[in-house]
């Protein structure tokens, strides 16, 4: 292999968590994931909270985000298409502890692009938790969608977004 490729895999496997976003050919592998915006409301001003976690590792590293990962084999397939609903209730039980209840909901944002394709599932708590076990976050908080910490990632903002002018319809 000529030392350019070597270098651009080096590259793209340093972004990448597992180091896999190139095969053994160097040829892009996309990636597949989903995650849940865990959310309730508050009964007295309808004001809108959202559960957030601080991750630890990259590519994320000390950014507010929702559990959620990319797929893995054991998710299956429906219809011959990745299963997101069971890779975000797997990444979620991994990441918090909490079996999110999703079945039968569809993504309320999904994001299919060329080499990057998500799809977040939303799930409405009726009051705060506070979960005793995670991995992958330094702390977990509720966070009104008024007053969101600075360094969330922009498509996590606009999701959010997309949450709040839903639940206004």
């Amino acid at each position: 292999m000529n030392i350019f490729l070597v270098r651009i895999k080096h590259f793209y496997s340093t972004i990448s968590k597992r180091g896999d976003i190139l095969d053994k050919k160097c040829r892009y592998k996309p990636y597949h994931g989903a995650g849940v915006l865990f959310w309730c409301k508050n009964e007295h001003d309808s004001s809108i909270f959202i559960l957030l976690g601080k991750r630890l590792y990259n590519p994320l590293k000390g950014k507010w985000s929702v559990p959620g990962g990319g797929y893995e084999r054991e998710d299956g397939f429906i219809s011959k298409k990745f299963n997101y609903r069971a890779t975000a209730m797997r990444e979620s039980y991994e990441e918090i502890d909490i079996k999110a209840d999703l079945n039968d909901k569809a993504a309320f944002f999904k994001c299919h692009l060329f080499f990057f394709n998500w799809e977040l599932f939303d799930c409405e708590v009726k009051e705060k938790f506070y979960p005793r076990h995670y991995n992958e976050f330094s702390q977990l908080k509720w966070f009104s969608t008024n007053e969101l910490p600075k360094n969330i990632p922009l498509l996590l903002k606009i999701q959010i977004a997309k949450l709040e002018s839903i639940l206004k319809r």
